[in-house]
């Protein structure tokens, strides 16, 4: 049985009620990604991909058998930490991969101010 806690957008040192939180588990050749069941033999490796923007998280599970999007608030922007946790007895090992993306919806502060200007 595999058994894995992920939180995102967290800040540096979360408490219990920090971040996003999402669970992918399997028994047997059944998975789950946040309670929702998926195929998931036993001889597969367990996969998730995550994609988190600002506001909004989205999982897809063995390449799309379970997805989920989840609207989530963070409570500062630095809050951007990911925390994978084993919570069942077997030994798990994990490959992670991040690309941090440039954001395109936020104006330095002095070029916002000369387009409200020009708007004016």
């Amino acid at each position: 049985e595999v058994d894995v806690g992920v939180r995102v957008l967290a800040p540096e040192h979360p408490g219990e009620e920090d971040g996003l939180a999402l669970r992918l588990a399997r028994s047997k050749d059944l998975g789950h990604l946040n309670g929702n069941p998926f195929a998931a033999p036993a001889s597969d490796p367990l996969r998730v991909r995550l994609l988190v923007d600002h506001s909004i998280v989205e999982a897809f599970a063995q390449g799309g058998r379970a997805v989920g999007s989840y609207p989530y608030c963070r409570a500062s922007p630095e809050d951007t930490y990911i925390e994978v946790a084993n919570l069942g007895g077997e030994e798990i090992r994990i490959n992670a991969l991040v690309h941090v993306l440039k954001t395109a919806n936020v104006l330095p502060a002095e070029e916002a101010w000369e387009w409200a200007e020009a708007l004016i």
